[in-house]
């Protein structure tokens, strides 16, 4: 039943009619976890076997509330209101922030507890969403209890692990453990949703708005990889200058772990998988290190130990490479120490 209703709400959508909405403020807007999604998941596992925290109350991923519960007006379509959102959110080059620990509060909706990893934003954040919420509130319904949320000057940027009646043991287990967690992020898109569904997304890598279809599509996520890589500095395009190509420099890099499948979802790589990981590493590795310079590898170079010595011939550089857990066979050391302009390093993994 479900299902029909939202490709009714699609078909009025496209054709861009008025839609009866049911009541009940089931229309939210948030900032939906891309590149980070599969780490947040794996973290608010451990996060929660570590509480004792019984699986129905946990989230299936974290998400950031950007506008509490609304309900569209009768003659304001979803695309209408998407649309709304994309040209505030045009004018913002790059909207920043990070996850900074886990806390628990009571529930400013309903009751219970909510557990949550903390958002610190950006000043950019801040603004983005106080100017999102003023160019749709002539758009929407709200109750007077999500109004209150909505326009409070300090706004509380969070992802929920879990939230309800949580078991007094897992309340009492947070205080005394605590966690610690920290991770820079960015906003890559903002989702507009009802009763938990997809809608419509705006792309803020892609500068546009995502059907539910496009939303999930794996063709989406690849072409926003590539243009986060190549806008984000991770993929290189710059050849060494002539000037430099003569001296003989020092590098200190580490966990590359090309080859590495998993090493994506643990750390939040933008790569789509280890094949295109391992072509931009190693491209922007001999695009950057001159034969005659020296590189300190301080561990885990590669994954399986059998790739190590097939890597170390493609890349550019006298290769040093210190023992770590992937890479026991071909290291040099355990430990090394370098002094490098008066100053002794001791290097180890």
């Amino acid at each position: 039943m479900l299902d029909l209703l939202h490709r009714l709400l699609a078909r009025f959508h496209r054709k861009g009619k008025k839609i009866q909405h049911p009541k009940g403020y089931k229309w939210l807007l948030e900032i939906r976890p891309i590149l980070e999604k599969k780490l947040l998941r794996l973290r608010a596992k451990k996060v929660a076997e570590k509480l004792r925290i019984p699986r129905r109350y946990l989230m299936k991923v974290p998400h950031i509330t950007l506008i509490y519960n609304f309900e569209l007006k009768r003659s304001v379509a979803p695309l209408s209101l998407i649309q709304t959102v994309a040209r505030v959110a045009e004018n913002y080059e790059r909207v920043t922030f990070y996850y900074d620990g886990v806390a628990l509060r009571k529930r400013e909706q309903g009751p219970g507890h909510v557990l949550v990893f903390n958002i610190e934003p950006s000043l950019e954040l801040r603004k983005l969403r106080k100017e999102v919420y003023e160019a749709i509130k002539p758009l929407i319904e709200e109750s007077s209890r999500s109004q209150g949320l909505n326009n409070c000057s300090k706004f509380w940027f969070h992802a929920t692990i879990a939230l309800g009646r949580l078991p007094q043991e897992s309340i009492s287990r947070h205080r005394a453990l605590g966690f610690s967690f920290f991770l820079p992020s960015e906003v890559w898109r903002i989702t507009l949703l009802y009763r938990g569904k997809i809608v419509y997304e705006y792309d803020h890598i892609l500068r546009r708005i995502l059907t539910r279809k496009e939303a999930l599509s794996e063709k989406t996520y690849a072409a926003d990889l590539t243009v986060y890589c190549k806008t984000r500095g991770i993929e290189v395009d710059s050849q060494i200058p002539q000037s430099r190509q003569g001296l003989k420099r020092v590098w200190v890099t580490a966990d590359l772990h090309l080859g590495h499948e998993n090493i994506i979802k643990y750390t939040a790589r933008p790569f789509l998988n280890s094949k295109e990981m391992d072509k931009i590493l190693i491209h922007n590795w001999n695009t950057i290190i001159a034969p005659n310079d020296t590189v300190y590898i301080v561990g885990d170079l590669a994954f399986r130990r059998r790739d190590v010595k097939r890597y170390l011939r493609i890349l550019n550089g006298k290769k040093i490479l210190i023992r770590g857990n992937h890479d026991r066979n071909y290291a040099c050391c355990d430990r090394l120490v370098m002094k490098y302009a008066g100053i002794c390093f001791n290097i180890t993994t």
